[in-house]
């Protein structure tokens, strides 16, 4: 049940944080949730990321606080890092960009651990995320830009193995950005 397990999550990140990777596990709603929302119309869409928005939010600010009383906690770091990343996109569904930004940079900003894993996937999804925000603002010219540095992702396990999300160069394709994203 997806309710419980949402509850279970933002329960477990408030009570016992370190004791099981309950960010990932958001994380992992939010992609069932993500695959759901694909095939929703235009106002259901809208509102159902909202409710991911609300469950993402709560599981960051609880994240935070975890993180205050357990620094570099890597569970709950890799936590924080993945639920910024499904609320930033929340963000984009919902219509607020400038939200998306806020969140795409926070995490380019804060991506400075070359040897981590993780270190390439979020290059690639923030850089996608901020140039999907742009061409959803109409400019076109950022996105082209976002595309770009998205693409020079150093790679990671995941985009090795799985390759990138190819929504965004979609989304450019159908915009009429064909030389940008061949």
């Amino acid at each position: 049940d997806r309710e419980q397990a949402v509850k279970a999550a933002l329960e477990g990140l408030e009570k016992s944080p370190t004791e099981q990777p309950w960010g990932q596990g958001l994380e992992a709603i939010f992609q069932q949730d993500e695959f759901r929302g694909k095939r929703l119309r235009a106002e259901e869409r809208v509102q159902f990321y909202q409710k991911c928005r609300d469950y993402l939010t709560r599981g960051g600010e609880l994240c935070r606080q975890a993180l205050e009383r357990h620094p570099k906690h890597d569970s709950l770091t890799l936590g924080l890092e993945l639920i910024t990343n499904a609320l930033a996109l929340a963000s984009l569904e919902t219509g607020d960009t400038a939200g998306a930004k806020r969140l795409a940079q926070s995490q380019l900003a804060a991506n400075t651990d070359t040897t981590s894993w993780n270190y390439g996937n979020i290059i690639h999804k923030a850089n996608a995320l901020l140039g999907r925000a742009a061409l959803r603002d109409g400019d076109k010219k950022a996105a082209v830009d976002f595309l770009m540095k998205a693409g020079a992702t150093p790679g990671s396990p995941q985009l090795n193995s799985f390759g990138p999300d190819f929504t965004f160069a979609r989304e450019m394709l159908e915009a009429g950005e064909t030389n940008a994203v061949l």
